[in-house]
């Protein structure tokens, strides 16, 4: 009995034996390193493929036609930054009263400081929109600043006259005379407003 025990050991060890000889091996892959076996032998089946590249032309690059923008020829110009000057000879009917505006000569104003060079303009600006009060305040400001200013009492006589303030007009007219010194062109604008202020309506 013993000897068909270690018998039939021995037969399950030797079939266990066989079966493990008979397992087949794995073979490992083949490994390509850019197109060719390692190891030996090349092969064409593995190819890879070029990147960033595509029929037409590299990749990502824009398809149709390439629009520029030409270059203008000149140069667009530009506005000017001052305002163009008007006649200011010239008589014109504004708030119901007369203006006789004076452009001034080459050395009028010439001496006039920043701050009552600033108010006339405001002045001008006021008057042209028709505020002759507001100019007419504006211009009393700067005369106090510059009293003997010859331009500053022309242009408040000049708006004083557009008030209907003919008085006034004609003081202020008269004090911008006084200190007109040689500017002929000056003493004659203010001839002409006292001239009108004196004539009647």
């Amino acid at each position: 009995m013993k000897i068909l025990i270690v018998l039939a050991l021995l037969l399950f060890v030797i079939q266990l034996t066989g079966c493990t000889n008979s397992t087949p091996r794995v073979k490992p892959a083949p490994v390509y390193q850019h197109g060719e076996r390692v190891g030996g032998g090349s092969t064409s089946a593995l190819e890879m493929p070029e990147i960033g590249t595509e029929e037409g032309g590299e990749y990502g690059e824009e398809q149709g036609e390439e629009y520029r923008v030409s270059e203008l020829d000149s140069e667009v110009p530009q506005a000017p930054t001052e305002s163009p000057v008007t006649d200011l000879s010239s008589n014109s009917l504004r708030g119901g009263g007369e203006q006789v505006a004076y452009a001034g000569s080459a050395g009028t104003g010439a001496s006039m400081g920043k701050a009552a060079k600033s108010l006339l303009d405001k002045a001008e600006s006021q008057q042209q929109a028709g505020d002759l009060s507001g100019a007419a305040s504006t211009l009393e400001r700067a005369v106090r600043i510059e009293p003997r200013n010859p331009l500053l009492w022309n242009r408040l006589a000049n708006v004083r006259l557009q008030q209907g303030h003919s008085d006034l007009a004609v003081e202020f007219a008269s004090k911008s005379s006084e200190f007109a010194g040689s500017d002929e062109g000056l003493k004659q604008n203010n001839f002409q407003i006292i001239d009108m202020a004196n004539s009647p309506r």
